[in-house]
């Protein structure tokens, strides 16, 4: 199969490296990102600094200041908190509309998403990208236009919280994947119950990440019950074997690979995609 070759610009580049800075702690959240001060860094002109965060603060990753200038977003843990509570409510929605009608082409679509995933070298915005890309694919299944747009909505705001603190909480690839991968085998099962649970799981431990990142930050950490967890075991003993086989501590999800903070944009040739 022929691959298309897409045209990188400038302003691509200066994108990449604005999110390995913010990924690699180079850049913390709350910072101000003069566009002078960039361009003359990253040796381009102003005019593909401006692109590059135009498009960040679309993803809801940087602010634009009134008057000129620029800033990284430095969301609240009760902004996180919030965004993740809605999340898990529509995602319910979701999981109980799928449980009925999910076809095996929709479940071929999320397999091959999780596949591709897999087998990818993916830096931790990417990934993150590719998580948000599964909960859409799940959204979008239901042809519920409406659950979709509002779940997209929550999704960016997401996105772009875990790509600001993903610097200080990795993600374990081969982890997320796993827990898709059950959120999907109990869809495919067409138990309704075990997969809410599942994806209430998954959400558990992302808000709690979310929450150590704040106190990192000196942002005072909303304590997180891992309810997920306690519900696996506690309310149905028959889904135990789900928190046993599966322990995972949030801890346990960072990513043991870290990209060195001194990589240079110009040496690298991947682009981060934004999916949903």
């Amino acid at each position: 199969m022929t691959k298309l070759v897409q045209h990188v610009t400038a302003a691509d580049l200066v994108y990449r490296e604005i999110l390995l800075r913010i990924t690699t702690q180079v850049l913390t959240a709350g910072e101000r990102l003069p566009e002078a001060s960039l361009a003359a860094e990253m040796g381009v002109s102003r005019t593909p600094v401006r692109e590059a965060l135009r498009r960040l603060a679309q993803e809801g990753v940087v602010v634009l200041v009134p008057g000129g200038g620029a800033c990284l977003a430095a969301p609240s843990l009760k902004e996180m908190a919030d965004t993740m509570e809605v999340r898990v409510h529509l995602e319910r929605l979701v999981i109980r509309k799928l449980s009925g009608t999910i076809t095996p082409l929709q479940i071929c679509r999320l397999e091959e998403t999780i596949q591709e995933q897999r087998a990818a070298d993916l830096d931790i915005s990417s990934l993150i990208r590719q998580d948000c890309l599964f909960h859409h694919l799940l959204a979008e299944s239901t042809h519920n236009e409406a659950l979709t747009d509002s779940l997209d909505a929550l999704l960016a705001r997401s996105m772009a919280f875990r790509i600001l603190f993903a610097g200080r909480e990795d993600y374990d690839n081969h982890l997320i994947l796993e827990e898709h991968s059950r959120i999907l085998d109990a869809l495919k099962r067409r138990d309704a119950e075990l997969a809410e649970k599942y994806l209430e799981f998954h959400l558990d431990l992302a808000l709690a990440e979310l929450s150590r990142s704040g106190e990192s930050t000196g942002t005072p950490p909303k304590k997180v019950s891992h309810a997920a967890q306690r519900r696996g075991a506690d309310e149905n003993p028959a889904h135990a074997p789900f928190v046993e086989k599966d322990p995972v501590s949030p801890k346990k999800r960072r990513s043991s690979r870290s990209t060195p903070a001194g990589k240079r944009f110009g040496n690298r040739d991947k682009e981060a995609h934004f999916h949903g």
